[in-house]
Formats: structure tokens, sequence, C-alpha cells
């Protein structure tokens, strides 16, 4: 739901921020679906607020375009509502066997589907961001984050970031994610709010 720690929102936030936010805190979404699962297993738990919550709003959002622009129809089957009801009851110990997920699924699949395949890590979309805001990003994310009558310098305390953006130019920690959500949040400040 969030990047940023309770921590690092606590030093980032401006007081203005502070006080129209009054007391929000972004897992409180995740909090109402959490609620609705007492007395389930913990896989079962992280897995109905993962499908009510980062599945609709994040994953399947980004291969639905992906797929789309292509003409490909690539989920479709696996969302049935009936197969994901199927599903969902099945007991937590046959969803992961010895720390591999998608156990049953991938033994259906066994002699279908190549085993290089079925046993191959898990490979989603990343990019080389990290090294990205160490290179070819570095100049437009200080230009824009840390200009002074920038968007994100309206909300937030740029001491923190100069901080966490330290540490990510030497090494010593991968705040990347972090600081690609605010070279964002200040593009978009930009184009849509400051002009």
């Amino acid at each position: 739901m969030s990047w940023f720690t309770p921590h690092m929102k606590k030093l980032l936030y401006s007081e203005p921020l502070k006080q129209a936010l009054r007391g929000y805190d972004s897992f409180s979404v995740m909090l109402e679906h959490f609620n609705r699962t007492r007395g389930w297993d913990p896989l079962s738990r992280i897995q109905y607020v993962d499908i009510k919550t980062y599945l609709v709003d994040d994953i399947l959002t980004k291969v639905d375009r992906a797929s789309m622009a292509h003409s490909l129809e690539v989920r479709v089957p696996f969302l049935d509502h009936e197969v994901m009801e199927y599903a969902a009851n099945i007991p937590a110990h046959y969803k992961l066997r010895n720390g591999s997920g998608k156990y049953i699924f991938k033994k259906t699949l066994e002699g279908l589907v190549p085993p290089e395949i079925l046993t191959r890590t898990k490979m989603g979309f990343s990019i080389p961001l990290a090294q990205w805001l160490r290179s070819d990003l570095k100049s437009e994310f200080e230009d824009r984050v840390f200009s002074s009558d920038g968007f994100v310098a309206r909300l937030f305390a740029l001491d923190p970031i100069r901080g966490w953006w330290a540490q990510h130019q030497r090494g010593t920690r991968d705040y990347s994610t972090h600081l690609w959500a605010l070279l964002i949040l200040e593009s978009w400040g930009r184009r849509f709010i400051t002009r």
C-alpha cells in the first residue's frame, strides 16, 4: 500500500500536510479487508486482501493495458468467479509447499509445460530503476524534486529526501521506489497542479 514507512512519513510530511490528513493512514484501506477475514488462516487472509487491493488496483491494470495493446486476453480464464471461489476454498497447506507457491497449479501442468518453465523464478516487470536514478535520471531528479518552488517542496520536507538521495547515490541503501514515487509526484504536480 505504501513504500514509505510510518517513520518515513513522519519525517517527510510537512505540518500543513499532516494537519490536512488528520491522522489518515493508507493502511486503513487494507485494515477494512483484514477485519472481514478474522478467524481465517494467515495465507487466506493475505490472499483476500491482495485480491481486494493490489490485484485489482495495480497488477490487473498493468496486465490489461500491456496485453490489450497487443489484442491479447491473458487473464480471464484464471479470474472466472467460479475458479476464484474454488481456489479460495483450497486449504492453505495445498497452496504452498516447501516455500513454493501455486503448488496445485504447477502439479496440474506437469507433463504439459516444460519443467524449466514451471520451476523458474518469478519474473516481474522490473526495470533497472536504482541504476537509472544514479545515472540517466540523476540530474532530472535533482532539478525537479529539489527545486524549492516545486510541487514536492509544497508537501514535504526536502531534508529527509536529500538524506535518502545521498544514501542511494552512495549505494548504501536502495531508495529507488521511494525516489521514483517522489519524481513521478513532482512531474504530475507540475503538469496538473502548478503548470
